[in-house]
């Protein structure tokens, strides 16, 4: 049992504040004026229980009140099986989230998405068994009265849950089908393997392996191998023979390569001598002629040293009109001015002097540069002599060599070669000519192995494939005989369904109608083979004169139906859940009755709700209603855009 107790609104649509005591027992009239807010009672209590609307929409962004345009904080307090629960909605506000308590103590989620599924979990029930238990609007009302033969079915599915007969229809339909394909696969496969062996036998059957005459080709080639190794012995031998005759022929041309430049140095030794002989060589050596001119650059920087004192001096005396000659400052006005004259003179005496000394020395230079080119040509031309007189001395000679027997036997070798690489040749043709046959009989037994194994394998395959289709079999027939089961549970609970609409709507139509006709659902049903569930729903009216479709009853016997099948349904809805609750909500469902059908029709919903175990009964209806019905009444006005509710 379900029992809603206490909901509180803040910011929730066009609510500011409200609280609503839920549990009040008797037949509570919920009334205001179109739009004035009676249906968000309702639509707060779905929401905080499903976290969706009753119109089946999970987005919030149109639940806040635009006015107050600060988010909402709503709360429903309830019982399940006698437990206390209490959830909480916060969004836009601080400490936003989804809050869940169990005899006051939280019970949190990872996200509120997983808390909402504790919320339902707890609930034990779906969105649609609940909506279709505790709450019949105006839009059932009409589908199943005016609604086309096709909506009533489909609104018959959404209150029963009948769909899930069409979801496990499907679903095994869909297995099967699965099956049926990998025991096609599984077919497919038994048949290529079962080829595929063939095949292979027929491979073993294309000629066999003479295995004499392979092991006759070894031994042959062992032989030949061993022939070949003889040879390239023997080859190797001659070889170095030949070499050794070559290494003579070698050194006879080394010795008289030898000879001949023995021959070109004397020549070149034999010149040096003449040219140190006939040369006028300077008397010095390249080592005193470099100290010498080194003399003479030392003695040339003095005097140019000198020289540039001398005219610095001249600089001087011209700056100054007296000059003392002591300190070279300028004297007195009546220091005579030839001190200023003998200097100039001594100056210039000075420089001319050191110029013809640089000039002097130049040419000393010039010249002993010049010898010190020859002393260093010489002192080459004596080291160029003696260094081939040494080469000259390092030649000696040596004996001579029979250049004429060491070409006769190199010959005699080459033709030896040349006569065993013949054989050699012949030899490895035949040597590669016996591998490709073993290599040929060895692929050929690897290839029958392969066969061998690939034969095995595939019989492996092949009792694999036919286990597996076996229970491919198996499985298909299980979920057949599961397939019809579900038809005919469908089938039965369409019946059961529509017996107990035909017999609650009747009972009820007897009590509100002073009439003596009766009502009758009827499958319409098009699918012979049962693959769908409802197509259409017909509703048939009949009294001892003529049987009818309710679409062509008169308004007042229509209306009569109409209220019969809200509740007739809403009692069959029950009778088939697991679960119940304690509430009951009717939203605009008398229409345009008048007071007395209305009356008879009130006397009616109570009689359900006693059925049913509700001891609370929630009436919307915008028709001002004779309040002495009602054990309660909640009067919900608009001002302003914001639902204020007077309870009396």
């Amino acid at each position: 049992m379900i029992e809603l107790k206490k909901l509180y609104l803040d910011g929730w649509l066009s609510y500011d504040k409200a609280s609503f005591n839920l549990n009040g027992k008797g037949v509570t009239l919920i009334q205001g004026k179109i739009g004035a807010g009676k249906s968000a009672i309702f639509e707060a209590i779905f929401y905080l229980l499903f976290g969706k609307t009753v119109r089946d929409k999970d987005s919030v962004n149109s639940l806040v009140n635009k006015l107050l345009d600060a988010g909402y904080d709503i709360a429903l307090e309830l019982k399940i099986n006698g437990i206390a629960y209490k959830i909480q909605e916060i969004r836009g506000r601080a400490k936003k989230g989804l809050y869940f308590y169990k005899e006051d103590k939280p019970i949190v989620g990872i996200s509120d998405t997983d808390t909402r599924k504790l919320i339902i979990a707890e609930l034990g029930i779906s969105p649609s068994e609940f909506k279709s238990i505790a709450f019949f609007g105006q839009k059932q009302s009409q589908v199943m009265l005016t609604g086309t033969p096709g909506e009533r079915a489909a609104a018959l599915v959404d209150i029963f849950g009948l769909d899930k007969y069409d979801i496990a229809i499907k679903s095994c339909t869909d297995k099967i089908k699965a099956e049926n394909a990998r025991g096609q696969d599984c077919m497919n496969e038994i048949e290529r393997a079962e080829k595929e062996i063939e095949n292979l036998k027929g491979l073993l059957d294309d000629g066999g392996i003479d295995e004499a005459a392979a092991s006759a080709k070894s031994r042959k080639l062992e032989k030949i191998n061993e022939a070949i190794t003889s040879i390239e012995e023997k080859l190797e031998k001659i070889s170095k023979v030949a070499d050794k005759h070559r290494q003579i022929v070698n050194k006879a041309a080394a010795f008289k390569k030898q000879a001949d430049q023995a021959k070109v140095l004397e020549q070149e030794v034999s010149e040096l001598r003449a040219q140190l002989i006939n040369t006028d060589w300077p008397d010095f050596t390249s080592e005193e002629l470099t100290d010498l001119m080194q003399g003479f650059r030392d003695e040339k920087n003095h005097y140019a040293t000198i020289l540039e004192q001398s005219q610095r001096e001249i600089k001087t005396v011209n700056e100054y009109e007296n000059i003392c000659p002591i300190n070279q400052k300028t004297c007195p006005a009546n220091v005579p001015r030839s001190f200023k004259d003998k200097t100039l003179a001594s100056c210039e005496q000075t420089i001319a002097k050191a110029s013809k000394e640089i000039t002097t020395i130049e040419i000393k230079l010039t010249q002993a540069k010049a010898n010190l080119q020859r002393a260093q040509q010489r002192e080459r031309t004596i080291e160029s002599t003696r260094a081939k007189s040494a080469l000259l001395r390092q030649i000696s000679l040596q004996q001579e060599f029979n250049v004429v027997e060491a070409q006769e036997q190199i010959e005699k070798c080459e033709r030896a070669l040349e006569k065993g690489n013949i054989k050699l040749r012949e030899y490895k043709d035949l040597q590669n000519s016996l591998k490709v046959d073993l290599a040929v009989y060895e692929k050929t037994q690897a290839m029958r192995n392969a066969v061998f194994g690939s034969i095995a394998r595939n019989n492996d395959n092949l009792l694999e494939y036919k286990k597996k289709f076996e229970k491919v079999s198996i499985e298909v027939k299980y979920l057949s005989a599961a397939l019809a089961i579900i038809k005919k549970a469908k089938l039965y609970k369409i019946d059961t369904v529509l017996q107990l609409l035909n017999n609650y709507v009747n009972e009820i139509l007897g009590q509100i109608s002073d009439s003596e006709y009766k009502a009758q659902f009827v499958s319409q049903q098009s699918d012979a083979t049962g693959s769908r569930l409802l197509d259409k729903i017909g509703i048939l009216v009949s009294d001892p004169y003529k049987t009818i479709p309710v679409e062509l009853c008169s308004g007042g016997q229509s209306t009569e139906v109409g209220l019969a099948v809200l509740l007739g349904t809403w009692k069959a809805a029950h009778a088939l859940s697991a679960k119940s609750v304690s509430s009951l909500w009717l939203d605009e469902v008398f229409g345009s009755l008048d007071q007395s059908a209305i009356d008879r029709v009130f006397q009616a919903v109570i009689d359900v709700a006693a059925d049913l175990g509700a001891n609370s009964v929630k009436i919307i209806s915008h028709r001002d209603l004779d309040p002495r019905l009602f054990e309660h009444i909640w009067y919900i006005d608009m001002e302003d855009g914001l639902s204020t509710v007077r309870i009396d």
